[in-house]
C-alpha cells in the first residue's frame, strides 16, 4: 500500500463521472466540511482526490470526499484526480492508508472499514491484519467497537455528539442499557472520567433503570463538586483559625488591663481604646446572635 505515495497519474475528470460508493465510510462533520469548502473557495483545489477506474468508464473515489462535496457545491464541472489502479480487495485498505497518513480518520471510521472487510469481503481477522499491516489485536479492537456498540451510540459519534473515549466506556455495558446511560452522560455533560466512574458503578447492578442511572450520575457530580469546590471546607477551617486568633488577642488584652496599665495612658489614647472597645462589643453581640442560631439549629 505504501506504493500509493509514489503513484502520480493526475487527470481532470468530469464530476459527473465520479462514483461515491465508499463515501459512507467517512463521516460528515460540519466543521471540517466548512474548512474544506472555505479553503477551496479561497485557494482552489490544491490537492487531487484519489480515484480508481471502474469498468464502465467511471471512477470511484477512495480519498477526497470533502473536496468532492465542496467542488460539487461550487458547481465545478471537473475535479483534479490522481488515478490509481487497485485490486478491489485493496481499495478499502487504501482508504485507511491514505487517511491515516493525514490523521483524518477516526477510530470508528477505521472500525467501519475493518468490519466491512470482515463481513462483506469474508476476510478473517488474520487476513485483515496482514492486508492493513496491523496487529491482529488492533483488528479485533476495531471490530469490537462496531459490534458491541448500540446503533444510536454510533449515530451520535458520527454526528460528533459524543467522543470515542466515552463510547468506549459505554461499550462495557450491555447494548440494551448503553443508550439510557448515554442520554444521562449528555444531559449532565459528564467527562470521559465521569463516564468511566458511572459505568463502573452501574456494572454492579443486574438490571438498570433511568432512576438508578440518574442517582449514580448525581453522586458522581456531587463528589466531583466537593473536590473541585473545596471553598466550604476552607471557610470552616478559616472560621476556627480566626476564632482561635481572637481568643488569644482578647486574652492578651485582658492580661494587660488586669495590670491597671490604663493609668499610664493618656486621655486621648484612652478614648481611642474605649471607642474600639465599643465596636468590639457590638461585633460580639452580632457574633453571639449567630452562635445562638447555631445552637437552636443543633437541637431542632
Amino acid at each position: 500500500m505504501k506504493k500509493l505515495k509514489n503513484i502520480s497519474n493526475i487527470q481532470e475528470i468530469p464530476i459527473s463521472k465520479l462514483s461515491t460508493h465508499f463515501e459512507s465510510y467517512k463521516f460528515i462533520q460540519p466543521k471540517s466540511e466548512d474548512i474544506a469548502f472555505n479553503s477551496i473557495l479561497k485557494f482552489g483545489q490544491l490537492t487531487p482526490i484519489v480515484v480508481y477506474p471502474l469498468d464502465d468508464k467511471r471512477f470511484e473515489i477512495i480519498d477526497g470526499f470533502k473536496r468532492y462535496r465542496a467542488l460539487k457545491k461550487l458547481n465545478a464541472k471537473t475535479i483534479l484526480s490522481n488515478v490509481v489502479n487497485l485490486n478491489i480487495r485493496t481499495v478499502k485498505a487504501a482508504i485507511l492508508f491514505l487517511n491515516q497518513d493525514t490523521g483524518s480518520i477516526t477510530d470508528l471510521e477505521e472500525a467501519t472499514i475493518v468490519q466491512s472487510l470482515h463481513i462483506e469481503d469474508k476476510l478473517s481477522q488474520v487476513e485483515i491484519s496482514k492486508l492493513l499491516n496491523r496487529h491482529k489485536s488492533w483488528v479485533s479492537r476495531r471490530i469490537s467497537l462496531i459490534t458491541r456498540l448500540d446503533e444510536e451510540i454510533i449515530n451520535h459519534i458520527k454526528l460528533d455528539l459524543i467522543s470515542i473515549s466515552i463510547a468506549r466506556e459505554l461499550m462495557r455495558l450491555p447494548r440494551g442499557n448503553q443508550e439510557k446511560v448515554m442520554r444521562i452522560v449528555i444531559d449532565q455533560n459528564l467527562s470521559c472520567i465521569d463516564a468511566k466512574k458511572l459505568v463502573d458503578n452501574l456494572l454492579n447492578y443486574k438490571e438498570l433503570n433511568s432512576d438508578q442511572i440518574k442517582q449514580c450520575a448525581n453522586e458522581i457530580l456531587a463528589d466531583k463538586s466537593k473536590k473541585t469546590n473545596p471553598q466550604k471546607n476552607i471557610k470552616k477551617a478559616n472560621i476556627i483559625e480566626m476564632l482561635s486568633i481572637i481568643e488569644r488577642y482578647i486574652s492578651s488584652v485582658s492580661n494587660e488591663l488586669s495590670k491597671n496599665c490604663l493609668s499610664s495612658i493618656s486621655k486621648k489614647e484612652q478614648s481611642k481604646i474605649f471607642f474600639y472597645f465599643d465596636k468590639v462589643k457590638k461585633l460580639f453581640e452580632i457574633l453571639d446572635t449567630k452562635f445562638q442560631d447555631l445552637e437552636s439549629d443543633k437541637f431542632e
